[in-house]
Formats: structure tokens, sequence, C-alpha cells
């Protein structure tokens, strides 16, 4: 009963503002209404949410903050609510936003109930924050206030998932642990490159590209210096603050995972099946993020698809010094390499999927600031070259440590 109560206890704390419930009232019941009318549904249904949506959009103050809360969960979690599905394309600003990040996240969130799961759902989180961000910079609408809500959200979320990784460090899970950081560092990595794009940021459209494979290698990508001049807006502002946080942000997750990766390389015994799932794991991934990169290629922005191959090429030789290390049983080092493959590729996840939702908005963007016959400096940087996937390798399974 203890994770039911604690269900409860969230979804009694869930509430919205008064100008969010009363702008909601309206958009709930027009989509109600247009729901209803859709064939998938049947006609009852649609109806007999409205009668339910009315009632408690329209109840008494002192009862709408548990019962709203509590029938909007249920309404998630066990309908598949057209409101709550429609509700996550809203950006902060939109009538349904409050639903997506007060009722649809939390009600995900409260069901999160493993250490691991946390860090999963927050760090989801994080990501989608910074995709809301971007959505709204590019369109000119990241305004102070809007840029602070989404700041206290996102560092809200980046805390919990700190939290719980210190949590997993602190039971001595330093495997799970140095996982959780690296994939939070993955992500506000990627996401940082995606603002430096949208703030036509010279050095985030980068002049050097560095590898940091074990061992010393580096490669740079020349860039032209002519970079969009255009006087910054107000968003282009904002987000250059956000970005400077997220550098901070970054540069804590790094080192952070730094330590944790030193403490785990310096235990006595490592498990065999462990480093032996890692590199496993991390070549599949890899595999299908080089398939990816190959398909999409010719529909990505010139650097997003130079800095994606750049970052597999990284991966994939990460990944071949693990395969190396586990042969030689090393399998505390094959493991972090696999890792540190592993964080190359969602970075590369990432960047993919930031490129395709803002490619159109950052065309035109580009399109009122450049005049015609204007080269940019991704006009030079393009990888056509297809990727070749990371060679094959045998994994024993025996269990030692």
């Amino acid at each position: 009963m203890t994770k039911v109560n604690t269900f409860i206890e969230k979804a009694k704390r869930i509430s919205l503002l008064a100008k969010e419930k009363e702008g909601m009232r309206t958009s709930l019941l027009r989509h109600i209404e247009q729901s209803s009318a859709q064939p998938s549904a049947s006609p009852s249904r649609g109806r007999e949410l409205e009668y339910s949506f009315r009632a408690l959009l329209l109840s008494s103050r002192s009862s709408l903050r548990w019962y709203s809360s509590f029938a909007m969960l249920l309404l998630v979690l066990f309908t598949g609510g057209g409101v709550a599905f429609a509700s996550q394309g809203s950006l902060p600003g939109d009538t349904l936003y409050p639903i997506k990040i007060r009722i649809v996240e939390e009600a995900k969130g409260a069901l999160a109930f493993s250490t691991e799961s946390k860090i999963a759902w927050a760090t989801e989180r994080v990501s989608r924050r910074l995709e809301e961000v971007e959505s709204l910079a590019v369109d000119g609408k990241l305004n102070p206030a809007v840029s602070a809500s989404i700041q206290e959200r996102l560092y809200t979320q980046a805390n919990v998932v700190a939290g719980n990784i210190e949590v997993l460090a602190g039971k001595n899970n330093l495997e799970a642990a140095a996982e959780a950081a690296s994939g939070l560092e993955a992500s506000l990595r990627a996401h940082r490159t995606v603002l430096g794009k949208i703030t036509e940021d010279p050095a985030a459209t980068s002049t050097t590209l560095s590898l940091q494979a074990t061992g010393a290698m580096e490669m740079n990508v020349a860039v032209s210096e002519e970079e969009f001049t255009a006087p910054r807006t107000p968003s282009d502002s904002e987000l250059q603050t956000i970005r400077e946080g997220l550098a901070m942000a970054l540069d804590e997750v790094a080192m952070a995972r730094i330590k944790i990766e030193a403490k785990l390389s310096a235990q006595a015994t490592f498990s065999k099946d462990r480093a032996t799932e890692k590199v496993k794991v991390t070549e599949k991934v890899l595999t299908g993020t080089v398939a990816t990169l190959n398909r999409q290629r010719d529909t990505l922005e010139e650097n997003t698809s130079a800095e994606a191959t750049v970052k597999l090429t990284q991966a994939k030789e990460s990944l071949l010094q693990g395969k190396v290390k586990l042969e030689g049983k090393s399998y505390a080092d094959a493991f972090l390499l696999s890792q540190q493959a592993k964080r190359d590729t969602e970075e590369v996840t990432i960047l993919i999927k930031s490129d395709r939702a803002l490619k159109s908005k950052l065309q035109a963007k580009r399109a009122g600031k450049l005049d015609k016959g204007t080269t940019t400096a991704t006009d030079t940087v393009r990888a056509k070259a297809p990727l070749d996937p990371p060679a094959a390798g045998n994994f024993a399974t025996s269990s030692t440590s």
C-alpha cells in the first residue's frame, strides 16, 4: 500500500492556478466536442467525458483542487485522454501547457518508483524543457518571463537527477550512477550545441570539433569566418543566458561523472558479464544510430551532418578500444569506454531529432538575415560519405568477477 499511498499524496499536491483553470475550461470542452465527433471514439464516450469535465471545471473551489487533479490523473493513466495527448505539443503560453507539465508529466512521475526510473524521467523532462526553449527561441517568443519559468523547471528536474545520482553512489551502485550522469551529460551537451546554432554564435557553430576518445586524437573542421551578424533579439539574449547556465550545469555533471567513474575504475573487481553487456548494448545502439544518420543525411542541416559524423566516428573508436579492453580482461575500462561511445551516440540522436524539429524554422530565420548568394560556413563542412557500422565482435557470456 506504500506505493499507492505515495501516488495519492502526490496527486493531492497537484493543483492549477485560477487563471489556468479558467483558461483551460473553454479549450478542454472544445477539444472534447471535437474528439467525440471522431470515428475512433464511441458517440457516448465523448458526451460522458464532456459532462465529467463540466462537473469538474464548474465544481466548488474547495473540492476542485483534489477531485480535478485525481480525475485528470485517472483520465491520463486509464483512458488515454485525448486532451492529455493534445497537450504534448503545447509550449509555454499555450492553453494546454499546464495540463502537460502539471498533470500528464506529474502523473508519469508519480509512477516512477525506483531511483533509476526517477532519473530517467527527470532527464527526459530536462530534454523536453530544452526543446521548448529551442522552439520558442526560433519563433522569437522566448521573453524574459517565459525564459525564467522554463529555467526554474529545467533546474528543478536537473537537481532531481543529481540528487538521485547521489543516492545511487551512496549505495555504491556506481555503474548505475555513472550511466545516469552520462545520460544527462549527453542531453545537456547536445542541446547546448543546438542552442549555439540558434543564437548564431560562431563558437557554437564549431570552429573546432574535438575528439576525446582515449588517447590523443583531434579533428578540426574548417569554418568560414562569415557568420550571421544581425543584431541580437530579446530571444537571442535570453537564449544566451540559458546557454551560459547550461554550460555551468554541464561542467558540474561532467565532473560528477568523472569522479564516479574514477571510483568505479578503482574497484578491485568488476563483473565480466556487466562489461560484456555494456559493450553489446552500446554496439547495438551505435549501429542503429549510424543507420539513422546514413538514411537521413540528405535531409539534415550541413553542420549537423558533419558534427554527427565526427561524433559517431569518435564513438566507433571508443567502442573498438572497449572491445580490446574486454578481450584483455580490463572489464572496468571496457565498461567506461563503451559508456563513452554510448554517450556520444546519444548526443547524436538528440542532434538529429532537434535538427528535424527546427530545420524549417531555422531556414526561414536565416532567409531573413542572409543576402542571396551568401555562402554560410555550413556549406563547406558536410560529410557526405556514409559511415560504416561498427565492426561486429564476439562476446563471451561466462560470469566472472
